[in-house]
């Protein structure tokens, strides 16, 4: 499998990775980064592919399943459109320490969730969404595709989150909220009314929003 990134959040998600639950190595995991255009390897063990005539290489001899290695929706996006058209399969990772829920649960492909994560019965996360470590999902929520829920944040009961959404770490989603499309949440924000589409908010109660953001270019 070929893990898209070979930064910070690469490395963590490498634990996991390696785990009894998925049980890759250095011979059949590796890692992408046409941005530092070198031969090197993650951790001296792991090789990391610097451009896709290698990615189809691999692809074709080894297994066409990736994984996005990045944070950001909009990196997350990126790596997810281009790999797709190399032919690439998607997967799924479940940190095997994390808590789902086991009714009335809709995880889509493409979905990362890190350690120590909480989801509650009756939740949905979209497409390509990264769940990051200790993250809490209440009951009756839903989380968009492409989104980014940085590790600590609290995200109570019916809430609704876009498409596209980040929510950055330690925030707080309060029960019932909807966030627009597009949207970024400060770090240790709370938020307790509904937040426009394209807002980059800022605060406790009461949070604000500061910018309009331009709609995600797709």
């Amino acid at each position: 499998m070929i893990v898209l990134g070979a930064g910070g959040f690469a490395k963590e998600l490498t634990q996991i990775l390696i785990s009894d639950k998925y049980g890759f190595n250095e011979k059949d995991l590796f890692f992408f980064d046409d941005v530092n255009n070198v031969d090197r390897r993650l951790f001296n063990k792991f090789p990391i592919l610097n451009s896709t005539t290698r990615v189809k290489e691999i692809f074709k001899t080894v297994s066409p399943e990736y994984c996005l290695g990045v944070g950001s929706s909009k990196a997350r996006y990126l790596l997810y459109k281009k790999f797709e058209k190399l032919g690439g399969r998607i997967k799924t990772i479940i940190a095997n320490n994390s808590t789902i829920g086991i009714y009335e649960m809709d995880i889509h492909e493409g979905v990362t969730i890190m350690s120590e994560v909480i989801l509650s019965n009756s939740v949905s996360i979209g497409k390509y969404s990264l769940i990051n470590v200790n993250v809490m999902i209440g009951h009756d929520s839903v989380i968009g595709d492409f989104c980014d829920i940085s590790p600590g944040v609290i995200i109570t009961g019916h809430v609704h989150i876009g498409n596209y959404v980040q929510i950055g770490s330690g925030a707080i989603i309060l029960p019932g909220i909807k966030i627009g499309e597009s949207s970024i949440i400060s770090a240790g924000s709370v938020i307790s009314q509904d937040i426009p589409e394209n807002s980059k908010v800022v605060g406790t109660i009461p949070s604000r929003v500061i910018e309009k953001l331009p709609p995600f270019d797709r």
